[in-house]
């Protein structure tokens, strides 16, 4: 016995379904009668009933797809149940682009953009317009390709005189000043330093773009609070400190900038030298 619940497959004489506790409908089914098949007599094919007055020619369906045989007397096509009669030939496709919808027509999208030939900009006009934004996006990407390769440039150079001092680079860093960084949230470097070795330490950026860098080293002491080691004592866009570690152990390098006027970010590198 079906539960209607959950579809489970009972026994027959079960009045709950094992699986989910529900009562069957026993009543339902004792007082169903049981089903009886009603036998009807062959009354042969539809091609044996079409075809008893052969007085009637024979056509064949117009539909290409079917084809089928029948009396001229009928109107609709026994097999594909289609009506009889010739079919309107069709040779070409529809293009769904050019049917509008009613729904697009009536209501608008929110947003789309205007085609510069609905504007009354004269064609004159435009050229210089589109010449002006093509010459300001150029300039754009020459200043600041010109600035990431002097910048590249610039950390060459201290490198190799770097290793010609007989200093070993141990770590680089680069990253950007930007106008709304505060004291919270600008630059932190994490270095592993060795008590055994003495450190040089140097942050530098462009002059045109950075008025002063201010360097600190912090380590967290057993409380788990910060505490500065050392800072930069002088002042530029490229300072340097050197640094002698009293533990061995993970430090942070604070970095911040200040930018000139009109400067919205710039770019500055970190070099952490071993003497």
């Amino acid at each position: 016995m079906r539960c209607n619940n959950c579809g489970f497959e009972n026994a027959d004489n079960a009045t709950h379904c094992i699986k989910c506790n529900m009562v069957l409908d026993t009543a339902a089914i004792k007082q169903a009668a049981p089903a009886t098949r009603k036998e009807t007599p062959f009354a042969g094919t539809i091609a044996d009933n079409q075809f008893d007055h052969p007085s009637a020619p024979l056509i064949n369906c117009p539909h290409p797809d079917c084809g089928y045989p029948y009396s001229s007397e009928l109107k609709v096509c026994p097999r594909c149940r289609r009506p009889a009669g010739a079919v309107k030939p069709f040779n070409r496709t529809i293009d769904p682009y050019r049917i509008k919808a009613p729904e697009e027509e009536k209501t608008p999208p929110s947003f789309y953009l205007r085609p510069i030939k609905h504007t009354n900009m004269k064609s004159s006009h435009i050229s210089s317009f589109v010449l002006l934004i093509m010459m300001a996006t150029a300039g754009t990407v020459r200043a600041q390709t010109s600035t990431i390769s002097d910048m590249m440039q610039t950390s060459l150079n201290k490198i190799r005189s770097s290793s010609q001092a007989g200093r070993v680079v141990e770590r680089t860093f680069s990253d950007m000043f930007f106008r709304e960084d505060t004291t919270g949230n600008n630059c932190l470097f994490f270095h592993r330093f060795s008590s055994s070795n003495n450190y040089r330490i140097n942050a530098f950026a462009l002059s045109g773009n950075v008025s002063n860098i201010d360097v600190g080293v912090y380590r967290k002491d057993n409380n788990n609070k910060w505490n500065k080691i050392t800072g930069n004592t002088t002042s530029g866009y490229d300072v340097s400190l050197r640094f002698s570690p009293p533990f061995t152990g993970s430090y942070a390098v604070f970095i911040r900038g200040t930018l000139r006027t009109n400067i919205n970010n710039a770019l500055f590198n970190l070099i952490i030298e071993r003497e």
